[in-house]
């Protein structure tokens, strides 16, 4: 029989892509069919708890996980939370390293000779969340990384809820971490935008303001690159051209309505 195989749901949970949502894989045999099964079933990268267990994974085991990822074109990320297992991981040619409390100056100086994506969680001080020892400690990592050269994208792990905000009022607090390293606003804004869909590896397709790109935009009421708290007062939402939210307001009935009139995709 010939064609594109297209995988079914149920033929998901038979094999535990779904539910849990990580597979445990120990041995050289099981790295390589945990890969194998992700990418079968629609992963676009491979991302690797590294140290999660008692036992962190040798550099041997983690270049299993690039080779067999490589040989589907894709790319491997790092969930780190050692140093040891930080520098196992640049070792091994992972891509990026998400989460960054343990990464000091010499982890820092190896992910810029080998241009490994430092994706950090750079949580805040605030009322609700955190402590000034904590963040002290955040803002010199993230510059220290600044100051050696590594390519820094913007990442949260916000996956907690506060009552009383929304989930975008969380994220965008985490602008106090990186106006607090003193870095330029012109580059905290590609760090929160092009270096995201850089160490994606899709800004060959989206993220430029380009002709044949999906058309994705925001508008805001200043200048982020005089003051990056600008992004706090977002007025327009565009997103692959159909726009969400206009002169301030949502306009959910254009995205939501999946009627004969409508349809889908409104332009």
């Amino acid at each position: 029989m010939g064609g594109q195989f297209t995988p079914t749901p149920e033929m998901a949970k038979d094999h535990n892509i779904v539910y849990p949502e990580y597979l445990d894989a120990d041995t050289h045999d099981e790295i390589v069919k945990a890969v194998r099964q992700n990418i079968l079933f629609g992963a676009k990268v491979i991302k690797v708890c590294v140290d999660c267990k008692p036992y962190p994974y040798t550099v041997d085991d983690l270049k299993t996980f690039v080779a067999e990822a490589a040989n589907a074109g894709m790319k491997v990320a790092g969930h780190v939370q050692t140093k040891t297992g930080a520098l196992r991981a640049i070792e091994a040619g992972f891509w990026s390293l998400e989460h960054s409390g343990q990464m000091d100056d010499e982890v820092h100086k190896l992910m810029a000779k080998k241009g490994v994506w430092r994706v950090g969680t750079e949580t805040p001080f605030t009322p609700y969340r955190g402590s000034q020892r904590a963040f002290d400690a955040t803002v010199a990592g993230m510059k220290n990384a600044y100051s050696n050269g590594v390519k820094m994208a913007f990442s949260t792990d916000a996956d907690y809820y506060i009552p009383g905000m929304t989930r975008g009022e969380v994220v965008i607090n985490f602008l106090l971490s990186w106006k607090a390293t003193g870095i330029p606003a012109k580059d905290i804004l590609k760090i929160l935008t092009t270096n995201g869909y850089e160490v994606c590896d899709i800004a060959s397709k989206r993220g430029a303001i380009k002709a044949g790109f999906p058309a994705d935009f925001i508008a805001v009421a200043g200048n982020p690159l005089d003051d990056i708290d600008a992004l706090r007062t977002v007025t327009f939402v565009m997103k692959d051209g159909l726009v969400f939210k206009k002169d301030g307001v949502m306009t959910p009935e254009r995205f939501f309505h999946a009627g004969p009139v409508n349809g889908w995709r409104i332009r």
